[in-house]
C-alpha cells in the first residue's frame, strides 16, 4: 500500500480522502486577476509572518482564498481532488520524508502525532488549493506547504537527478514566494514574548520545549535553510520576495502590495 493510500485510511476516519472530489462547478466570468496564484509567507518561527499576514490579509481578502480557508473547506467538501499524476510522486515523497524527519526527533510521543497530523493536512489543504480552489482565485497563505516542507524539498532538489527538478518545478508552478527574515536576536525577542503570552505547551512555542541556547541555534539553521530554499526557487524562475522584518509593517506591507503588482496581480 503506498503512502497516499495510507494517508487516505487515515484521513477516511475523518470523512475525507485526497483522491475524489466532486466535480468543479461552472465558476462564471468575475473570476480576480489573482486566480492561479499561490502566495506563501516563509521564515524562522518567531520571524512575524502571521502578524504580518494578519495585518495585511484584511486589505486583500476579497481576492484571495486564506489557508485556513482552503483547510476548511476541504473538511467541508469531505474529499480531496486527485493530485496531477506528475505531482502524485513528489508529493508522496515529501509525506515519507516527513513521517521520518518527526519520528526521529527527541521529542514526545503525542507531539509526534500531532505534528504528523498537522502536516498531513497542510500537504491536503495545498492540493484542494492548487486543483479546485485556484480557479476562483488565489490563495494567500501566512505559511503553506513550502514553508512547512522546507527541509525535504531540499532534499528532494539535491538529488539533482533532471526528474526530480522537473517534478519540483511542476510542484512550484504558479507559487510566488515570500521570505520574511530578522537578525537572530530579533527573532529571539518575538520567541520570548510568545513563550509570556501563551500556555505552556503550545505547539509553535519553541521556548516550552528547549532552553535559550537551543533555540538560538534552531533559528541560525532555520534561517539558513529557508535562504537555500529561496536561492533554489528563484533559480528555477519562481517569483520571490525578500522581507527584511525589522523593516516594520507599513514598509513591508507596501513591498508585499508592489511585488503583487509586478506579478500582475490585483492586490488592494
Amino acid at each position: 500500500m503506498s503512502l497516499v493510500e495510507k494517508v487516505n485510511n487515515f484521513l477516511t476516519l475523518g470523512g475525507i480522502q485526497i483522491h475524489r472530489v466532486p466535480t468543479m462547478k461552472d465558476l462564471g466570468k468575475n473570476v480576480p486577476s489573482t486566480a492561479g496564484k499561490l502566495v506563501e509567507l516563509i521564515g524562522p518561527s518567531g520571524v512575524g509572518k502571521t502578524h504580518l499576514y494578519r495585518t495585511l490579509f484584511p486589505k486583500i481578502k476579497r481576492d484571495w482564498h486564506s489557508r485556513s480557508g482552503a483547510r476548511a473547506y476541504s473538511k467541508r467538501q469531505g474529499s480531496f481532488t486527485q493530485c496531477n499524476v506528475d505531482n502524485n510522486p513528489i508529493v508522496e515523497v515529501l509525506l515519507k520524508w516527513k513521517s521520518g524527519n518527526i519520528w526521529c526527533r527527541d521529542i514526545p510521543l503525542w507531539r509526534k502525532v500531532r505534528l504528523y497530523d498537522f502536516f498531513v493536512q497542510e500537504m491536503a489543504a495545498d492540493v484542494i488549493a492548487k486543483e479546485k480552489l485556484l480557479a476562483s482565485c488565489g490563495m494567500f497563505s501566512d505559511e503553506g506547504v513550502t514553508h512547512n516542507f522546507t527541509r525535504e524539498l531540499l532534499q528532494w532538489y539535491e538529488m539533482r537527478h533532471e526528474d526530480n527538478v522537473d517534478a519540483l518545478s511542476s510542484f512550484l508552478h504558479r507559487r510566488l514566494i515570500i521570505l520574511v527574515d530578522a537578525p537572530e536576536d530579533y527573532i529571539m525577542s518575538n520567541l520570548k514574548r510568545r513563550n509570556s503570552e501563551k500556555s505552556s505547551g503550545a505547539q509553535n512555542d519553541w521556548l516550552s520545549y528547549m532552553s535559550e541556547r537551543e533555540a538560538f541555534e534552531m533559528i541560525s539553521r532555520s534561517k539558513q535553510i529557508k535562504k537555500r530554499w529561496i536561492a533554489v526557487v528563484t533559480s528555477l524562475g519562481v517569483p520571490t520576495l525578500t522581507l527584511e522584518a525589522s523593516d516594520g509593517l507599513v514598509a513591508n506591507e507596501q513591498r508585499v502590495f508592489d511585488f503583487l503588482g509586478a506579478q500582475g496581480e490585483q492586490a488592494i
